[in-house]
């Protein structure tokens, strides 16, 4: 190939991919208002990967020794470089005609109503949804550098358009919660200046703040203000308490070095980052911004190669003029189609609602890479069964239908926010052609009850999957699983903690793979510090679905008998019975003194079936109450009826909902799921008039209630909804992790424990102790 030759390339990389602002046609769009229309120029969707294969096919002989052939571009690099000098024009030139289309444009990003100030943000927080494509990949291209300022908070004019959430150089720490964040942006509160007086006579109160907001604790915006100022120093403070200066604030200079994320460079690689230094980015240069985007976006590829085999023959410097044109023999971005996405969802219609939300996540940020939508499984609709929650019985249809084309099934939550060109980056790593099972390792801190006691030796020597960080398995893997559990079904016929009994599964005691824990899944919060890394985050732990459930509306039934008046009944009236508007404890024998009452049903060891149901139609005949919610619960349950009534306001009581700690029997065998009744079972009155009017019954006095009513459920096409706050064993049961991120809803049994002890420190609705430890945000009631 020829020096002609690779001019040739580049002119025509240049001519096919200068797409920048002045090549938009806006339509209908005012400096102040909102963009209606838009015409946009930006590459169409997979064009520049396929611009790219095509060059390298063409050019890529593996005969020359410059690897490559002269001036070969790396394409996506270039207009990643384009989209930079688009930002430094925008940012720091004066008189273009394009700036205040720009500024309106950028203002719809994420509902923010901020323009220039989103290259202040941190990159990995910045919420995109409904900009404008070719704005969203100036801002994309922006995440391939670092920028700080070293100044800090400068005293000019531009203090009064400090952005207040996801600012570096503001730390919001106990109060940055995502519902307070959209409160103050709803209300058009999102610059510095806005958190002052419009007359310049001092900061606004909590008053003012709470009229505007509409955010009703006083006490949580004291805290906001108090940590906003804290953060700034005495001479921004200072400057903010004079009137607002009518003059354009200039946008303040920044630093700029590669996003490398904290590469260590060894001596004889190709790859460094020492060269070139951008400095300030007001002044940096197009052809060392391509240069450092070619470094970053091919990091991973280029972490290992060592220096050319000509370098000692040819000197280092004659080797300056080509090593970075070379850099695209290194292996492309795993293609999206490669990758399935099983949403872990459920039928029940809050459910199936944000497994939508998660769907349409996976599809814009396709989008925003510009490959195809890769293909997205809710697990509750892969077919009519409705255990395919267990996921073995679901391999058969992923192998069949999926993993013909593809080579990794990526499972995740509903509230899992996955970064689709971070996990490409992840899975890169791996042999798709090999058997894998990765994610992010929970262990045991000691044996428990709900893992069989497996492990007893050293429980901590086993690694299961945190389902809500994601997880994968290559597709050699689901194909063999899927054959395997055809004729070898699990071992147990219960599937009670799904996460362990797949690892077991999947591990066949050294036979196969065991789970390869990965850094980069993640169970933190989205936007939580030390998350720039990760893959995978969390969108919530906790759900917000507007006013709570009124404590008249759940009633609430306690199974017990006489041999635990004096024992387990106590407990009950010391810790949680406080909470509850209307309860009734049923017991063998009336006892006035606690009250119990006795539907006339004898007392049986186990299973309790009969009792229940009486309790049902108790509740059903509407005689003492019209509550739309049933409560049911053992004498040796500790739950949290506060936040139940949280829980529970996600849910619609006209639908027939049954929620609690989901259980499964025989699920690889057309088997059925059900709510552990220890946890608390919690069942709309919508579904307790579909059960008992379908005419279905215990098989005796003493079978198992929960079963039972599993079984009915199942009969009438009904799925039971799964919340993981509800818990059948106690505390030490289950990682500590977890549970402080969960917000327990309810633990069972008193053995070896102070029942009484375990509530205050887990279950009493206070300051959410846990939630505090963890240092993530608080999630306050708005």
């Amino acid at each position: 190939m020829t020096e002609r030759g690779g001019r040739s390339v580049s002119f025509l990389s240049c001519f096919l991919l200068s797409f920048v602002p002045l090549s938009s046609s806006t339509r209908d769009v005012t400096a102040g208002g909102s963009p209606k229309t838009v015409d946009r120029q930006v590459p169409v969707n997979q064009l520049i990967a396929e611009i790219q294969r095509r060059l390298v096919a063409f050019f890529w002989s593996g005969q020359h020794w410059h690897e490559g052939g002269q001036g070969l571009i790396d394409l996506e690099s270039r207009v990643a470089a384009f989209r930079l000098k688009a930002a430094q024009r925008l940012l720091y030139h004066s008189g273009l005609c394009w700036k205040g289309t720009a500024h309106a444009l950028l203002r719809i990003a994420g509902s923010m109503g901020l323009d220039r100030h989103l290259f202040l943000l941190n990159a990995d927080e910045l919420d995109l949804s409904g900009l404008e494509e070719f704005y969203t990949s100036v801002l994309n291209a922006w995440k391939l550098l670092k920028a700080t300022r070293a100044e800090g908070i400068e005293l000019t004019a531009w203090v009064w358009e400090e952005p207040i959430f996801h600012n570096q150089l503001i730390p919001l720490r106990s109060v940055c919660s995502t519902t307070l964040r959209r409160s103050f942006l709803n209300a058009g509160i999102c610059k510095m200046g806005h958190l002052r007086m419009s007359d310049g006579t001092g900061w606004k109160t909590a008053q003012i703040l709470a009229q505007q907001t509409g955010i009703n604790s006083q006490r949580l915006l004291e805290q906001f203000l108090g940590e906003v100022q804290q953060a700034l120093s005495q001479q921004v403070q200072e400057l903010l308490e004079l009137p607002q200066r009518d003059v354009a604030p200039e946008f303040p200079s920044m630093r700029v070095t590669a996003a490398d994320g904290g590469w260590q460079e060894n001596r004889g690689t190709l790859l460094t980052f020492s060269s070139p230094s951008l400095r300030l980015f007001e002044d940096a240069d197009g052809k060392a911004l391509y240069t450092v985007c070619v470094k970053v976006k091919n990091l991973r590829a280029l972490a290992e190669v060592r220096e050319h085999c000509w370098h000692d023959l040819l000197g280092g410097q004659s080797m300056a003029g080509f090593r970075w044109r070379c850099c695209i023999s290194s292996q492309f971005p795993r293609a999206l189609r490669e990758v399935v996405f099983v949403i872990q969802s459920q039928r029940n219609s809050y459910h199936a609602q944000r497994a939508e939300q998660r769907r349409a996540h996976l599809f814009s940020q396709a989008q925003s890479l510009r490959q195809a939508s890769p293909d997205v499984v809710f697990l509750h609709e892969l077919s009519e069964y409705d255990g395919n929650w267990g996921i073995l019985p679901a391999l058969p249809r992923l192998a069949e239908g999926y993993c013909r084309s593809s080579s990794w099934i990526f499972f995740l939550e509903e509230e899992t926010v996955v970064d689709l060109a971070r996990l490409l980056g992840v899975l890169s790593k791996f042999s798709s052609g090999k058997e894998w099972f990765l994610g992010r390792a929970l262990y045991d801190a000691e044996a428990t009850i709900i893992h069989h006691y497996a492990f007893s030796d050293e429980p901590a020597g086993f690694g299961y999957p945190d389902f809500i960080a994601g997880w994968a398995l290559s597709c050699p893997l689901v194909k063999r699983l899927a054959d395997y559990v055809k004729y070898e079904p699990p071992k147990s016929d219960f599937t009670i903690d799904l996460k362990h009994e797949i690892a077991l599964y999947i591990w066949e005691e050294g036979r196969g793979p065991a789970l390869t824990d990965v850094g980069e899944f993640c169970s933190e919060l989205h936007g939580s510090p030390n998350t720039s890394h990760c893959a995978s985050t969390v969108n919530t732990h906790l759900p917000s679905c507007g006013n709570l459930v009124e404590k008249e509306d759940v009633f609430v039934a306690v199974k017990t008998c006489e041999k635990f008046h004096h024992d387990r009944v106590p407990v009950v009236k010391k810790t949680w019975a406080k909470d509850a508007a209307l309860l009734e404890f049923y017991s063998d024998v009336t006892d006035p003194a606690i009250p119990t009452i006795d539907l006339g049903v004898p007392n049986t060891e186990r299973g309790h079936c009969a009792k229940t149901f009486a309790i049902m139609r108790r509740f059903s005949s509407g005689d003492v109450t019209r509550a739309p919610w049933l409560l049911l619960v053992d004498d040796d349950t500790l739950i949290s009826l506060p936040r139940l009534r949280r829980l529970l306001r996600c849910y619609d009581p006209s639908e027939a909902v049954s929620v609690g700690e989901r259980y499964g029997y025989g699920l690889s065998q057309g088997g059925y799921s059900y709510i552990t009744g220890g946890g608390g079972m919690v069942f709309s009155r919508e579904a307790v008039q579909r059960i008992l009017s379908s005419g279905c019954a215990c098989y005796s006095p003493d079978a198992p209630d929960d079963m039972v009513l599993g079984m009915c459920l199942n009969t009438l096409g009904l799925s039971v909804t799964h919340s993981p706050q509800f818990h059948q064993a106690r505390p030490d049961d289950y990682p500590k992790e977890v549970l402080i991120r969960q917000s327990p809803v309810s633990f069972h049994k008193h053995w070896n424990i102070d029942p009484v002890a375990v509530y205050q420190q887990w279950l009493m609705d206070t300051t959410e102790p846990f939630q505090r430890l963890l240092g993530k945000e608080f999630r306050q009631e708005l």
